[in-house]
């Protein structure tokens, strides 16, 4: 098994821990991570289109086992959009069925994540079909794979399922939360330098330099990187938020200006 983007290989036959595979695409941990955020997405089944809700049925009970959700590849399923309403194909007992997907209660990053996926944009995996709590509906759930820094229509990027909004754009570098910064950088929004400077009067400089990459560019959760240099949490946000003023006061990173048009 060999990941796509880095070349790397596994040892033996089984998936190793953290690496994920999505039909040709095989991705390490490291990739996966700087490449894709995933995202679960569990739809509930409003209705067959075409068909009655017994022939649907009939065709799951053909091959459905009731002890796990029964899965349909992802050569054999497809998201789109009719008239506005998320929509599933699918293939179950040898005939493609339509359903209409209940989006009554669904959040904007949940339409927003299945919007990516029926236009291409996000790559999904299986389609995990079973029946709901009270086994009076049908519940279909897969992952999505979000792309890290894709741009909306309108032009803002997202940084997983995270939507970069104007806000953002206007504050000023020492405005912005560390979450913030960390995403703008990300998305190509603000500047990072390629040779990390250190303060003095940001205190422990061993570690400067290594926590703002890890946080900053990598994406490590505070808690991360506590645990990996022996810190409590307080002390990796204080280096964070200590080293993030200083650099943007002496114009380390700071806001990329627009691509004016020709």
């Amino acid at each position: 098994m060999k990941c796509c983007s880095c070349g790397r290989l596994a040892r033996g036959d089984e998936t190793p821990r953290g690496w994920k595979v999505c039909g040709r695409l095989i991705l390490c941990r490291r990739c996966r991570r700087r490449q894709y955020r995933l995202r679960s997405l569990t739809m509930a089944v409003a209705e067959p289109i075409g068909a009655a809700w017994q022939d649907l049925c009939v065709a799951l009970e053909k091959s459905w086992n009731q002890a796990t959700p029964w899965p349909i590849r992802g050569h054999q399923w497809m998201a789109t959009i009719a008239e506005g309403h998320p929509v599933v194909r699918a293939s179950i007992a040898d005939r493609w069925w339509t359903l209409r997907v209940n989006d009554s209660d669904w959040s904007g990053g949940r339409r927003d994540a299945y919007k990516k996926v029926a236009s291409g944009k996000a790559v999904a995996g299986d389609l995990l079909v079973s029946p709901g709590p009270n086994h009076d509906r049908i519940v279909c759930k897969t992952t999505a794979w979000l792309p890290r820094g894709q741009k909306d229509d309108d032009g803002v990027p997202w940084v997983g399922t995270t939507r970069l909004g104007p806000s953002v754009r206007r504050q000023s570098v020492e405005q912005m939360s560390n979450h913030d910064l960390r995403n703008a950088i990300r998305a190509n929004w603000v500047s990072f330098p390629a040779q990390v400077p250190t303060f003095a009067s940001c205190g422990r400089q061993d570690l400067q330099r290594k926590a703002a990459q890890l946080y900053f560019v990598l994406g490590w959760r505070v808690t991360a990187i506590a645990g990996r240099y022996n810190l409590s949490r307080q002390q990796v946000r204080g280096i964070l938020d200590a080293w993030k003023l200083r650099a943007a006061r002496a114009g380390y990173i700071q806001h990329i200006p627009p691509l004016s048009p020709q």
